[in-house]
């Protein structure tokens, strides 16, 4: 079996198709990237700031899947073919395959970068309306960007192994993070594969969707195990992945040569995807990798700021107890009151960071005794707060934040929701008091009549200070209608 007929066939299909709706241009799809890039880092990350989870859904509604749609409405021959044609039960299934040794490389990269930085790795699932979000609206936008147009129109100008490579490239940039970058980029380089091979955006859906489902888990547990990272696991996944992607294609001719020759056939060869349709790209070429330059600047700035945010310097240990105070409203939003105590002789800095139970948290007043601080968020669930000069640092007074919490936030079970004990820096001891207005649409328990009790409580002076008290369930439910 030999390539070039089969290259002939694609090229002149796709020669055949330009033809016919007009002469193909790449610039259009790379417009479309560059409004979804300014848009997400801008309106996107204030839409995520306002509400994490609607955020999350309109910045991938409004400004990955909207530019994808209007560029494949002015180009159809970026969505002949089988793209959005379902892909057989045996393509899912190799695709399916092919996720799970490329979810496990991305998470050992993932994982090896945090400890090799001394980021802490987050080990608290999402609330279940940003889980979704993740797990299904997210593939099907950002798929439609990077597939069908971005990496189809790439796929008309460069090689095939070019085409992913650059497509893997930008779509690791576009989530804004060096710390995130290996991962994304080896999400981004499979699908590609994937894509050039199937030629179906399903089966990048597919892909995308069992990352950001399996991925999360997978995270949390393989940071308690820890040997995800080693590379004596790493090569062998690796291995997997070029193996069952080369199970994609037609099978290989047997005069590629060497090894590298192998491995480059098993990734970009036997392609569905039309060829280079030849002509002069100059000016496109310098306009995308000067976009590329501009992006890697902008996300290593990006990356110095969250490392400085998330690897927050050493502060003394403190002496501190805290009592949380939750208010179940009508809205269904949760009103907090935390209160610490500084009760030994170590006392913080003027400016120290407090971490919130939730991303989805909102901070609404921080006050010393009668003072109102300054305050600012950092990273999500992080804020720092800034203590005024003239507070003497040998008797403060007690500490007070007021913030806000949707239920939607806590986890729920079979017998009501489920609430993160985690106070707001270590403390010695934590206490934590749910309130019900007498008016309230909920109820405790069994007992109509119970408008607060104590969830949880520990006096524990003779330890260190912990920051994590596990779990306790809350039986909350709705008051059954009067009769």
């Amino acid at each position: 079996m030999t390539v070039q007929p089969h290259s002939n066939r694609t090229n002149a299909g796709a020669t055949a198709a330009a033809g016919q709706g007009g002469t193909f241009s790449p610039w259009p799809a790379l417009a479309a990237f560059v409004v979804s890039v300014a848009s997400t880092w801008s309106a996107g990350a204030w839409l995520q700031t306002w509400r994490l989870a609607p955020g999350l859904l309109l910045t991938e509604l409004c400004f990955f899947a909207a530019p994808a749609s209007l560029v494949l409405l002015c180009q159809p021959w970026l969505r002949a073919g089988e793209v959005f044609v379902a892909p057989s039960l045996r393509r899912l299934g190799q695709t399916v395959l092919l996720a799970l040794p490329v979810i496990g490389l991305a998470v050992g990269k993932g994982l090896a970068v945090r400890e090799a930085l001394k980021i802490p790795v987050p080990t608290e699932p999402l609330a279940w309306p940003v889980a979704l979000v993740v797990a299904f609206a997210a593939p099907v936008c950002e798929e439609l960007l990077f597939r069908p147009v971005l990496q189809g129109a790439l796929s008309r100008i460069w090689k095939p192994s070019n085409a992913i490579l650059a497509t893997a490239l930008l779509f690791g940039l576009v989530h804004g993070s060096g710390v995130r970058f290996g991962e994304t980029f080896l999400l981004g380089l499979f699908a590609g594969v994937v894509f050039h091979k199937t030629g179906s955006y399903w089966a990048c859906v597919l892909l995308h969707v069992l990352s950001n489902t399996l991925g999360p888990a997978l995270f949390r547990q393989a940071a308690m195990l820890g040997w995800l990272t080693s590379p004596f696991v790493a090569l062998p996944l690796a291995a997997v992945a070029i193996w069952l992607s080369g199970r994609l294609g037609p099978p290989a001719p047997l005069d590629l040569g060497g090894w590298r020759a192998v491995i480059g056939w098993r990734l970009f060869g036997g392609g569905r995807l039309p060829g280079p349709a030849g002509g002069r790209r100059g000016s496109f070429v310098a306009s995308f990798w000067g976009l590329a330059a501009a992006m890697t600047f902008l996300v290593v700035l990006a990356t110095f700021q969250e490392l400085r945010e998330r690897i927050p310097p050493p502060v003394p240990m403190l002496e501190a107890r805290q009592s949380d105070t939750w208010l179940v409203r009508e809205d269904e939003m949760i009103v907090c009151e935390s209160r610490i105590e500084f009760t030994g002789s170590a006392v913080p800095p003027r400016e120290f960071r407090l971490a919130l139970p939730y991303p989805e948290a909102r901070i609404a007043r921080v006050r010393l005794g009668d003072a109102d601080l300054k305050w600012r968020m950092t990273y999500l669930d992080l804020f720092e707060v800034i203590l005024p000069e003239e507070v003497p640092a040998n008797a403060l007074p007690a500490l007070e934040i007021e913030w806000d919490l949707p239920m939607t936030a806590l986890d729920r079970d079979g017998r009501g929701y489920t609430a993160r004990l985690q106070a707001l820096l270590p403390v010695l001891a934590y206490r934590l008091d749910l309130i019900l207005p007498p008016d309230s649409p909920w109820q405790l328990g069994s007992d109509p009549a119970l408008h607060r009790t104590t969830l949880f409580s520990i006096e524990d002076p003779g330890t260190r200070p912990r920051h994590f008290f596990g779990t306790c369930g809350i039986r909350l439910r709705k008051r059954l209608p009067a009769q």
